[in-house]
């Protein structure tokens, strides 16, 4: 991933998923925040990106949550 990006063009999706999972070096992550300041566009995308991570989060908690109890074994055909 290049560590050039010029000021009119807008962050790649793969580019802010990469920040927002913290895996843009230190010069990549400057680079895109200083972005984030001043385009709005890149700054909503972002922070749609992060509220599909947090729901999805929120669903795979859901889903293994121990206080949700197997049905007893004779209701699997429901």
């Amino acid at each position: 991933m290049s560590d050039r990006l010029r000021f009119d063009d807008h962050l790649t999706e793969e580019r802010l998923i990469r920040l927002l999972d913290g895996e843009l070096n230190r010069s990549q992550t400057e680079l895109v925040l200083r972005h984030l300041q001043s385009c709005w566009t890149c700054r909503r995308k972002q922070e749609q990106f992060r509220a599909a991570m947090d729901r999805f989060v929120e669903y795979e908690e859901a889903l293994t949550d121990p206080s949700v109890v197997c049905p007893p074994g004779g209701w699997s055909g429901f």
